[in-house]
Formats: C-alpha cells, sequence, structure tokens
C-alpha cells in the first residue's frame, strides 16, 4: 500500500477566499519560558485545502461534522487536464478522461495549477469548469468532486455581478461534496485508488480544512 498525500500545509498566507481574513498562527506559549509550545491558529474554514459540505450552498444543509465518514472515504479516480492558462474546462474533456468514473466514485482533477499556490495574484485566476460540467458529473454518479484549484467555479477576479455558483449549487445541492486546493493530483492523474477525505469536524460550520489522501495497491 502506498499513501500520497493531496494536501497542501496550512498556512499563513494559504489562500483563502476573497474578502476573508487571512490565516493566523501565532504563538501562546514557548519552550523557554513555559516547557510546553502551543499555538493559536485563526483561519477561515474554506482556507487551503479543504472540503465543503452542503451547507455552503444549501440553507438548512448538512454541516461539515454531520459527514457521514462512508462518504469521505471510498473508490476514486483522477483525471489528468492541463492548463497552461486559465481556461473553461468542457464536458468534452471530461467525457474523454480516463478512467471513466463508476456510480459512488469520486473524481479529482489535476489541472497542474498547485504549481502556482505560492503565488497569490497567478493562482486565484485559474481554470475551471463549465457551468453544464455538473449536471455532468451529476449523470456519472459521481460523489465527489476535487479540484487541485481555489475552487471549480469560474474564478473570482472574472466573476460578474450576476455570477449564482452554478458549480456549487448543482453538486451540493445533490449532495455531492468539493474539495478544493490540492496538491501534487497529477501523481496519481489516470489511476483508480482509494480516496481519504478527512476535515475537521466542526459543528455547524460550512466546510473544513481536511487532510486528503490517495491509498494506491498493487
Amino acid at each position: 500500500m502506498t499513501l500520497i498525500d493531496l494536501t497542501h500545509p496550512l498556512g499563513v498566507g494559504a489562500p483563502a477566499p476573497a474578502g476573508a481574513p487571512a490565516v493566523e498562527l501565532r504563538r501562546l506559549t514557548t519552550h523557554e519560558e513555559h516547557i510546553l509550545q502551543d499555538s493559536w491558529l485563526g483561519t477561515p474554514v474554506h482556507a487551503g485545502t479543504h472540503l465543503d459540505a452542503p451547507l455552503h450552498a444549501q440553507a438548512g444543509g448538512e454541516d461539515i461534522a454531520g459527514l457521514d465518514l462512508g462518504r469521505l472515504v471510498g473508490p476514486a479516480v483522477a483525471w489528468r487536464v492541463d492548463c497552461d492558462e486559465p481556461r473553461e474546462i468542457g464536458v468534452d474533456e471530461l467525457a474523454a478522461a480516463e478512467p471513466q468514473p463508476r456510480p459512488g466514485d469520486r473524481v479529482v482533477i489535476a489541472t497542474g495549477w498547485d504549481r502556482h499556490y505560492g503565488d497569490r495574484e497567478r493562482y486565484a485566476v485559474h481554470p475551471h469548469l463549465a457551468p453544464d460540467a455538473a449536471a455532468w458529473l451529476l449523470d456519472a454518479g459521481v460523489s465527489l468532486l476535487g479540484v487541485d484549484t481555489p475552487t471549480p467555479e469560474l474564478a473570482a477576479p472574472r466573476r460578474g455581478p450576476e455570477f449564482d455558483y452554478p458549480i456549487h449549487r448543482a453538486l451540493l445541492a445533490a449532495g455531492v461534496l468539493i474539495v478544493e486546493n490540492l496538491a501534487g493530483v497529477d501523481r496519481v492523474a489516470g489511476r483508480r485508488f482509494t480516496l481519504h477525505v478527512l476535515p475537521i469536524p466542526i459543528e455547524h460550520a460550512d466546510g473544513a480544512p481536511a487532510r486528503v489522501v490517495a491509498e494506491l495497491r498493487p
């Protein structure tokens, strides 16, 4: 068994939604003064590698703490959809990707945009799924979507005033979870594996930082 970490470390400077406070990490106690070191972490729940719960897009939807573990661990496929520049990823590209998902599979997409993770301005203007991709994923029976970008939606700097989050609304309303800001998905592209998505179970929260791991077996 091989475990591949698909998680960006959460720290100061981690991407967060536009207008949200930045991630903050500071020391409460130190080894020199208190023997044990203790730290304080302040973060938006949608910063860094994280999972979106249905509550994120649906009033009365499930919160992150209420998600059954059976939905967070299971069979997955990873696709490489190379993007040298920010662009729309159409349904035709998803339909041509291999291996195709079986009903209930989790799908993670490697665009390669995680290479810009340390450059906040460049990373913020990223590839995105076409709005009708959500319906295609639902028809395919996908149970979770993961991306190596801040969101599967049109990049925030390119949205107009009428933007209504079509991917989030369609998928989360159907119970399809969304993982954002994945790292190194290209290492499992073109493969089947078991995906482990383990968010912090924060009560009444619409998302949470998560450790995301691909488990490969011979």
